[in-house]
């Protein structure tokens, strides 16, 4: 318990220390770091035989218009809001069990499941929280009839309205909350038999709602997915065997229920005649029956040889089957300007829910050779594997509705067949550590 205690110590200082990085120079901040990590070494020394496979989540983030930023005010401003940024954020990463990696000027490398691995990493990765989007009072953006070329414009007016549209913005909201627990044990079968079981759930509430603005943008709300909910409930168990010093095998399997809802929608605009056929998508939405239910299973298979002491390779299967989130499920309309709010990949495309989407089936097989020195001072790896999707949830260009320039989401086969390398070097002498990775897809 103490052990943790100190490694939960220094890793908050790490953190605190990284924050500080603009103002005490990069010098002073890798010495003192670099004597940390030398103490976190001492508590955890490395032992060839404790190594695991971990499936774990790394975030990458950085600042929007940061260069812009730089250039138009002072750096002592800079230097305190980047500081005051990382200090928020950083919190949010400890407290959702991720740790900070590094920072990189304004950008943040944090990672989960790196000490202990946690089914629901990635959804711990993406902090829970309400969420207000609109324009801010110094670029209020004001269009309609009354406004003419952007001015500002009363009383705010609707579509239809024989006096003109007069609209303010384009307010949006988002309220979500997750709540659940998880349960592990560990169960000594014999020297050699380790068994580990658990259970998890976890349930996931959502609604994303835009207000009346103005113009086409009302008179009512806008129900983009209303009622929301995803709840998780799984059980697991592993079996590690140390069969001979040469020879482990880990085998896993785990069972994951899937119950998503969403409630009934509505358009700003509820009559028939309504711009991008908001009553006809909601009318045909509300008429399916929204509840899905998937049971899923996902497996894996481990066998890793100990040839000697500078060589280990590994064996290994496992199937992941990931069911589909909220929005892709339930979002609904195919106007145009709707759609493309839906759009959380950066290509530039609106998006548009599929009901019936089946949860995606990844299989995968791999190999890792792992060359290092009896120490681990340096090492090699090598990991070919392949993998095959099954009903992989992609996107296609809509052929009916109120544009048309949307996608829908729907199911596609993939397949990939990847070289991950990966080596290491320690130079004892001026305490260096070179670690290169490249990653090649050879299909």
């Amino acid at each position: 318990m103490q052990a943790n205690a100190d490694t939960t110590q220094l890793r908050t200082a790490m953190a605190a220390l990284e924050a500080q990085r603009s103002l005490l120079g990069d010098a002073v901040v890798d010495a003192a770091l670099t004597a940390m990590r030398a103490q976190l070494d001492a508590q955890h020394p490395p032992r060839a035989a404790e190594q695991q496979r971990k499936q774990a989540t790394v975030l990458f983030a950085d600042v929007v218009g940061f260069t812009t930023l730089s250039e138009t005010k002072d750096a002592e401003e800079v230097t305190e809001l980047i500081n005051a940024l990382w200090a928020r954020l950083d919190g949010l990463v400890a407290a959702y069990g991720g740790r900070i990696d590094k920072h990189i000027g304004d950008a943040v490398m944090a990672l989960w499941g790196v000490e202990s691995a946690r089914e629901d990493d990635p959804e711990q990765g993406r902090a829970e929280f309400d969420h207000f989007m609109d324009f801010g009072a110094d670029k209020r953006f004001w269009y309609g009839s009354k406004s003419g070329t952007g001015a500002p414009c009363s009383p705010i007016r609707f579509a239809g309205n024989p006096k003109g549209t007069c609209a303010e913005g384009m307010p949006m909201y988002s309220e979500s909350k997750t709540t659940g627990f998880n349960l592990k044990a560990d169960v000594q079968l014999s020297q050699q038999d380790l068994l580990r079981v658990g259970g998890q759930f976890q349930s996931y509430q959502l609604d994303d709602w835009w207000p009346a603005s103005g113009g086409g943008m009302g008179p009512g709300t806008f129900d983009n997915i209303n009622d929301g909910k995803r709840d998780r409930t799984a059980l697991f168990g592993e079996w590690e065997s140390r069969i001979n010093p040469q020879w482990m095998s880990l085998l896993g399997v785990r069972y994951e229920r899937v119950e998503s809802d969403a409630g009934d929608v509505r358009g700003y605009n509820t009559a028939v005649s309504a711009m991008g056929s908001q009553y006809a998508d909601a009318t045909a939405f509300n008429a399916q029956e929204h509840a899905r239910n998937d049971n899923n299973w996902d497996l894996t298979a481990l066998a890793r040889y100990t040839a000697n002491v500078n060589t280990d390779i590994e064996f290994g299967f496992a199937r992941k089957v990931r069911s589909p989130n909220l929005y892709e499920r339930y979002t609904w309309s195919t106007w145009s300007m709707a759609a493309v709010m839906n759009n959380f990949v950066g290509d530039g495309n609106g998006y548009i829910g599929n009901i019936d989407l089946e949860p995606e089936k990844a299989h995968t097989l791999s190999a890792t050779f792992d060359w290092h020195a009896a120490d681990r001072n340096w090492w090699l790896k090598a990991t070919p594997y392949y993998t095959e999707v099954t009903d992989y949830i992609d996107a296609i260009r809509c052929t009916s509705g109120a544009a048309c320039t949307p996608v829908s989401y729907t199911h596609l086969r993939a397949h990939e067949t990847v070289l991950d390398l990966v080596c290491r070097l320690l130079l004892e002498k001026k305490k260096t550590t070179i670690t290169i990775s490249d990653s090649s897809t050879l299909n």
